[in-house]
């Protein structure tokens, strides 16, 4: 299939019959392309304003007023849209062609203004989403060349599959021949309906992710839930017992359990340093990951999870937010920098200061008078106790701070670790769990010691160490090849 679409001359797309409105979906899809290439002088800096640091980044400013969104709703609720195999057709294409009745549009100007109105926020001018027109927005980034396989896993749980083996088998024409993944490579994919469990093919791909050199995966395996038990799935798929570091692709984000984003390093900065690192198994156990790194310390102390729940009650994530700054305070003597170390509380809390469209923050601040302002609002800090927040009192709308939360501290915890660390985590952490930084990974993560093996709990926020300070120190102390350690992960 790689062949196929990739050496054709024209790809065409057949999304169905004439419905009366196509001519008026089409021309809104100009208009809104002929306004993004206006306000990014003439696409040179499209990247620049739909991305930062490969983060989502949205806009308040409004679409073109002629889009006719009945018309545009319509368009993108074609089943073809949330179809996982039709990726990599237009992908792989030179020119995709999409054929509605007598219409035709060309495929990049779809997904174009698909990623457009995601960034410009289109569901708060139709007043509803459209999953169709999300699932193309999410296409548009895999066109634009042949990333590895781990970039296009994080379409996975988006888009439709009747065998969910599909989600890998359907991206394999999208790896490049270089990816560990690839045939004749170390970690080679070769589909195989009658000997392959859900779970081979999942740990392959998690596999080949790693090996590629991203950590994602990981990160998505704590919090991607399996499917309702009435999706139906082929009779003769056998499923398998997932391990810990292997996330269920077929599943979706569950609100109770994990959090929307998950932690984000600095561009171009990573807590694992510039260690590039190749998995491997166990000889005797295919759901064993082998993993190296360093232990940095365990969890002391852990706040209340700032949950689903917490978050819709301000005055109860006030209250939850105190308690994690009792436990800060904790670690500090009667003459610290009470100022200094708020600003390094709110900093850990939001994931590195990010804020509700969860992007970096760095000496913002507004971003302490936003926490400010959202404690004093529901009583959770008062300037009475906490004198230091009157520095901070200005001005803002308590709901920011709250937005931000939701975006990057849902279902985590805040954590002290046996040397002071502050840290974010998730919310099923423990006392007595390990935060590590595996060598080459972009951010930390807790793991839980099981026998002699270890379980991956999940990705983590560590102040002071995020951009590889914890393993310059070690390397500078002459020590970090005796402290390496492997991680057998369950």
């Amino acid at each position: 299939m790689r062949d196929v679409y990739s050496k054709a001359d024209h790809v065409f797309v057949w999304l169905g019959e004439e419905d009366g409105t196509i001519a008026l979906a089409i021309s809104s899809i100009h208009a809104i392309v002929a306004q993004c290439k206006e306000e990014t002088q003439n696409f040179v800096k499209l990247v620049d304003i739909i991305w930062a640091d490969k983060t989502y980044t949205y806009s308040d400013a409004g679409l073109p007023s002629v889009c006719d969104w009945e018309a545009l709703y319509s368009f993108f609720s074609s089943p073809w849209h949330t179809r996982l195999w039709p990726i990599q057709e237009v992908c792989l294409a030179k020119e995709a062609i999409c054929h509605r009745g007598q219409h035709t549009i060309l495929w990049s100007k779809i997904a174009l203004a698909a990623r457009w109105m995601y960034h410009r926020k289109y569901w708060t001018i139709g007043n509803q989403r459209c999953r169709g027109l999300d699932c193309a927005a999410e296409v548009y980034h895999s066109s634009g060349g042949p990333n590895g396989l781990y970039e296009h896993l994080q379409l996975c749980p988006y888009f439709d599959a009747t065998d969910p083996r599909d989600k890998i088998f359907g991206l394999l024409g999208l790896r490049p021949p270089s990816s560990p993944g690839a045939e004749g490579q170390s970690f080679a994919i070769v589909p195989n309906y009658q000997r392959m469990s859900l779970k081979d093919v999942y740990a392959a791909a998690a596999r080949v992710a790693i090996a590629e050199g991203s950590f994602v995966v990981l990160k998505r395996a704590t919090f991607l839930l399996p499917p309702p038990l009435d999706i139906p799935y082929p009779d003769t798929l056998q499923i398998g017992s997932f391990p810990s570091w292997v996330p269920r692709l077929d599943g979706s984000w569950d609100a109770r359990r994990g959090s929307p984003m998950p932690i984000i390093a600095r561009a171009g900065k990573s807590a694992g340093g510039d260690f590039r690192l190749r998995p491997v198994s166990l000889p005797d156990d295919a759901d064993v990951l082998l993993l190296r790194g360093l232990v940095v310390t365990k969890v002391a102390r852990t706040s209340k999870p700032l949950s689903y729940e917490v978050l819709d009650d301000p005055a109860e994530a006030a209250n939850v937010i105190r308690h994690a700054w009792a436990i800060a305070t904790e670690q500090y003597s009667a003459s610290y920098d009470a100022r200094g170390a708020l600003i390094m509380f709110i900093f850990t809390l939001t994931s590195a200061g990010r804020n509700a469209n969860g992007q970096m923050i760095y000496g913002d601040l507004a971003h302490e008078q936003r926490f400010a302002a959202f404690m004093l609002n529901h009583g959770g800090l008062d300037t009475q106790v906490d004198k230091v927040l009157s520095g901070f009192v200005a001005d803002h709308d308590p709901k920011e701070f709250l937005g931000s939360l939701v975006e990057t501290t849902m279902n985590r915890c805040y954590i002290i670790g046996n040397s002071g660390e502050q840290a974010l985590g998730p919310i099923g952490v423990q006392v007595d769990d390990i935060l590590v930084i595996i060598l080459g990974a972009d951010v930390p993560f807790i793991l839980r010691p099981v026998e002699n093996k270890w379980r991956l709990i999940g990705d983590a926020y560590v102040h002071g160490i995020m951009e590889g300070e914890y393993i310059e120190m070690m390397n500078i102390r002459g020590i970090l090849d005796k402290n390496v350690l492997q991680f057998a992960t369950i």
